[in-house]
């Protein structure tokens, strides 16, 4: 008894299936209007807008994409800390939009391409999979009664050049950005700093490796706080590196410096100038957004720990010592190749 109802069930279910093939095999092709926006994080490793319409068409058998269709998708890709996702809304007229969240681990991104490939398909044709695929008959061997066909010849086969990989399994190589910007500095010398740097930074993924040079030039001088005529300032060079964790268009990182620190007296019976070593540690973190093509604006704020402590004085009076923190604001802006 409880095979015969079995056998009753999964007859419903052919039934159920060759009926609804049937109604939808001569339904008419469904269609969509697309966007797609790739943050530049993802660019390096995802495959383009074109690639994935291009996936997407291959799948369906045919192009979906309409800018008249009532039915829209959008894609909106972008790196994490962790991997890559992807948020895919659809919304048929003015009902209610749908938002599909799919993420993935790792630095490749061709799992989640293909995730996003077989989404936006049935999202634009549900009933893509109950299509059938189109059949071709075989073109039949015409034989007379005296001739007897002849068999085709035998064609060596040659090895097939190496194909390049398609679009979706892109690699990450590495690549170059330099930058330029001014730095305003808080106790890095006695009064306030101002002063231009460059860094060229390569990066990878997540990972970026940089190196800096830069200067801090005075803006005032530092008054003798015993209310003398007296003043001193500094000035300080300096070259660091370090290394940055960089998910999306945001950044922070560490890194060290050194350099020298150039003292200076003013109005004292002994004038004269002092420069000692300098080292410091300092974490960063900023933004940084892509303005036009590869071109890019960024700010960062920075915390330094000095590592070495230099005391200025006037005639033998301690007048300025480099505090234990300091801080700093920039502005850059820079070109990634």
């Amino acid at each position: 008894m409880t095979s015969r109802r079995y056998r009753l069930a999964a007859a419903s279910a052919v039934a159920l299936f060759a009926s609804t093939t049937a109604a939808h095999a001569d339904a008419p092709l469904a269609e969509a209007r697309w966007s797609c926006a790739i943050d530049a994080s993802a660019k390096e490793a995802c495959p383009t807008e074109d690639d994935l319409k291009k996936q997407i068409s291959s799948r369906l058998g045919y192009d979906p994409f309409k800018d008249s269709a009532s039915h829209s998708l959008d894609v909106h890709i972008s790196r994490t800390l962790s991997g890559f996702e992807a948020n895919i809304t659809s919304q048929e007229g003015q009902t209610r939009p749908l938002v599909r969240h799919v993420e993935t681990r790792g630095d490749s991104c061709d799992e989640l391409a293909q995730s996003i490939v077989i989404s936006v398909s049935l999202a634009v044709d549900p009933m893509t999979l109950t299509r059938p695929p189109p059949q071709t008959s075989p073109t039949p061997i015409k034989t007379s009664p005296e001739v007897h066909p002849v068999p085709p010849p035998v064609e060596t086969t040659k090895p097939s050049p190496a194909k390049e990989p398609p679009p979706l399994l892109k690699s990450t190589p590495w690549h170059l950005d330099v930058e330029g910007g001014a730095r305003v500095g808080f106790g890095i010398v006695p009064s306030v700093s101002l002063g231009p740097f460059a860094m060229i930074r390569a990066r990878r993924s997540l990972l970026g490796l940089f190196a800096e040079l830069g200067a801090d030039l005075p803006l005032s001088d530092d008054a003798d706080p015993r209310g003398g005529a007296g003043a001193v300032s500094a000035a300080l060079l300096r070259a660091g590196a370090g290394a940055c964790v960089l998910p999306r268009s945001f950044f922070a990182c560490a890194r060290f410096d050194g350099g020298a620190l150039q003292g200076s007296g003013s109005g004292v019976a002994t004038l004269g100038q002092a420069t000692t070593g300098y080292a410091s540690a300092a974490l960063l973190a900023g933004v940084d957004v892509a303005v036009a093509g590869e071109f890019h604006l960024g700010a960062r704020a920075e915390a330094l720990a000095p590592i070495t402590r230099t005391t200025l004085r006037l005639d033998d009076y301690p007048v300025w010592t480099t505090p234990a923190l300091a801080g700093a604001f920039a502005v850059t802006a820079g070109y990634r190749f």
